[in-house]
């Protein structure tokens, strides 16, 4: 009996989505596809989910493999939009990949700190003969490298200034570049 998790592809992915929300609904009790955008790359797309009473709003960024940083400001650029569109609906972002490196993990963390954004990790395994599928929250390892995280920090800087300066996450940007992390210890 094979026990290897089937391949997934993101049109798969995206099907067992639509059909079954509550996949990637971060806490949300019965969201509904708004709708899923694909991205140029076969292996990423993005679902924008809504509570059905309509409530808060999630922006999605699925990337199936290893999560990376430009998930992450994919994620934060998407959110950002949604907010524009729809100003007096609360919004939330989340990445979903099948692994999410420490690292990853840290700078989502990071971002935290300026908009409501979660990591999620995908566990794809085989259940009765069909797909079964999963998603974790997946909280920051306690220990970072240092360097990393400045590293992170500018990236969400240049990701701040690059927002429209009537958003309201743009005016968070305050003061130089920082050239060591302040972890707010002392």
């Amino acid at each position: 009996m094979d026990t290897t998790p089937p391949r997934l592809d993101a049109a798969t992915l995206a099907l067992h989505i639509e059909r079954n929300p509550e996949l990637i609904g971060v806490g949300m009790a019965a969201p509904v596809v708004v709708r899923i955008v694909p991205h140029p790359e076969p292996d990423r797309f993005a679902v924008v989910l809504a509570e059905p009473d309509g409530g808060a709003r999630h922006v999605v960024e699925v990337q199936l493999g290893e999560a990376d940083e430009d998930q992450m400001l994919r994620a934060l650029s998407h959110w950002a939009v949604e907010r524009q569109a729809l100003p007096d609906v609360e919004h939330h972002a989340a990445i979903v990949a099948e692994t999410v490196p420490p690292q990853v993990a840290r700078a989502v963390a990071l971002a935290r700190r300026i908009a409501p954004i979660e990591a999620l990790e995908l566990e794809v395994g085989q259940g009765h003969g069909d797909l079964a599928l999963h998603a974790g929250p997946v909280e920051p390892p306690p220990s970072a490298d240092p360097e990393a995280e400045l590293a992170s920090a500018l990236r969400l800087r240049r990701f701040l200034e690059s927002l429209d300066p009537s958003d309201p996450l743009a005016a968070r940007v305050m003061g130089p570049r920082p050239t060591t992390l302040d972890r707010g210890e002392g």
